[in-house]
């Protein structure tokens, strides 16, 4: 094998291994970001009007939540974590955990394309909690880049 074709190799195979990613990796990225919180139940009652802001952050491993009813707000510096998980063939999750029992625990994920405000969207569902986000500083058109309704 001459030099040009082995260095062509290498490339290619170092493209093709960087250019892989797996469905963790889509998951967080579709989570990290800003999201404005569109709707929120707690226990079937809608609480949006008791948020003091409707707005939540997730960064790398941590994430910002609103002060709401009796919580504060919390965040990094409040030990705040959260961990994704996606199945083959099931629905991915994330784990939530912090102090704020309204938001506090594991819930269900499913992503969709609000068509008719040209937004990505969340709906994060557990046993208490029921919320509708959308994604702040994300173009519309971008989420074909990693299937965004998958």
């Amino acid at each position: 094998m001459n030099i040009g074709k082995f260095y062509t190799l290498i490339f290619s195979t170092i493209l093709t291994l960087n250019s892989c990613q797996t469905d963790e990796n889509i998951l967080n990225q579709k989570i990290i970001g800003q999201w404005a919180i569109d709707r929120i139940e707690f226990q079937k009652q809608d609480i949006k009007d008791e948020l003091m802001i409707n707005f939540m952050v997730f960064k790398e491993e941590s994430f910002s939540i609103p002060e709401v009813r009796n919580y504060t707000h919390e965040d990094a510096d409040d030990g705040t974590k959260w961990t994704a998980e996606s199945l083959v063939n099931s629905q991915p999750t994330i784990k939530l955990e912090c102090e704020n029992q309204i938001f506090s625990g594991t819930y269900r994920l499913k992503f969709f394309k609000n068509y008719d405000k040209k937004l990505l969207s969340m709906i994060m569902e557990s046993d208490s909690t029921y919320i509708i986000a959308n994604k702040f500083f994300q173009d519309f058109d971008s989420g074909k880049n990693i299937n965004w309704e998958k």
